[in-house]
C-alpha cells in the first residue's frame, strides 16, 4: 500500500517509489497494479471474473495446477487469479465489523 499511497498522495513517479521501498520499478508497477485493483475490484472486470473463479475452484477442492489448465490460463494469469482470489476474501474479512452485544458495547463495564 506504500507503494500507492506514494504515487496518490505523493505524486511521485515509479522510479521514485522504487527508491524509497528499496524495489525494482517493475516490482513497483506490479504494486501499484494490484493496488489499484484491490482498491476497486470491479475497475478490471476480466481480472475480478478470474478471481472469483478461482475462489470457486478453491471451494471445490481444485488445485491452482488443475485450475490453470482446465482454464488454458498461463502461469502468470494463474497465479494472480489465485493470489486476488485470497487477497479480495482476505480484504472483504476484514471489513466486516463483528457485532458487539448490547452489554459489550464501548464504554459499557461488565
Amino acid at each position: 500500500m506504500q507503494a500507492v499511497r506514494g504515487r496518490a498522495e505523493g505524486g511521485l513517479t515509479r522510479s521514485q517509489i522504487a527508491q524509497r521501498l528499496n524495489v525494482s520499478t517493475d516490482t513497483v508497477k506490479m504494486l501499484l497494479h494490484d493496488g489499484k485493483f484491490l482498491a476497486a475490484p470491479e475497475s478490471d472486470p476480466e481480472r475480478l471474473q478470474w478471481a472469483q473463479a478461482a475462489t470457486e475452484a478453491k471451494r471445490r477442492g481444485i488445485t491452482e495446477e488443475e485450475f490453470r489448465t482446465t482454464n488454458t490460463l498461463t502461469r502468470r494469469k494463474s497465479n494472480e487469479a489465485w493470489k486476488d482470489s485470497a487477497l479480495l476474501e482476505l480484504t472483504s474479512t476484514d471489513a466486516v465489523e463483528p457485532e458487539v452485544p448490547d452489554s459489550q458495547s464501548p464504554g459499557t463495564s461488565i
